[in-house]
């Protein structure tokens, strides 16, 4: 195993780029899965957090007009939520996870420990929280190879969504073509 101490503080800053220029702006997709959706955080998400997040009432205008500071606030809120309060050591293992949620709510959560469970006979709980139990399997895990198989099920993933919905292959160009953007930013292919 690699000593995880090589590795700086994780922070969730570095990412929010990454998810801005892939995001973009508004759309409201009919065959999105996330429905109305801005600089991908979906309407949903928004206003189940607004209040809690930003201190006021959700609503369609600050919706549509969310800023990427605050788009940055919800991207926090994922990260503290997808590595225990910065309990991950690794960057872009904490990146590849907080991303998991990103796109795919606790769901992603969910597939993720399903990957761990499989490569790693981890005997995780599957419930969507990456609580101290996953925090430590992650942690003791050689984080390279970690990184190459959150890729590698990502991308499996993908693949299952629209051969389970064939209305969602219209995403699949742009979502492989994110996730190897993603890889390379750590030198990854997938």
């Amino acid at each position: 195993m690699k000593d995880i101490n090589i590795y700086p503080e994780p922070s969730y800053e570095t990412l929010i780029p990454f998810l801005l220029r892939w995001e973009g702006g508004e759309v409201d997709d009919p065959n999105d899965n996330g429905g109305h959706t801005n600089k991908g955080v979906t309407y949903g998400t928004y206003a189940q957090l607004c209040r809690q997040i930003y201190g006021v009432e959700p609503s369609k205008e600050h919706f549509v007009a969310l800023t990427d500071v605050e788009v940055g606030l919800i991207v926090k809120h994922f990260w503290d939520k997808s590595t225990n309060y910065n309990e991950i050591r690794c960057q872009k293992v904490a990146e590849a996870i907080t991303t998991w949620r990103w796109g795919s709510g606790n769901g992603g959560l969910m597939w993720f420990q399903q990957m761990l469970n499989k490569e790693y006979d981890c005997k995780l709980v599957v419930d969507g929280i990456i609580g101290s139990g996953s925090v430590w399997f992650i942690n003791k895990l050689d984080q390279d190879i970690l990184f190459k198989n959150c890729l590698k099920y990502r991308k499996a993933r993908f693949e299952t969504i629209c051969k389970n919905n064939e209305t969602q292959y219209k995403f699949l160009r742009g979502w492989l073509n994110r996730l190897t953007d993603f890889g390379k930013r750590w030198n990854e292919t997938i």
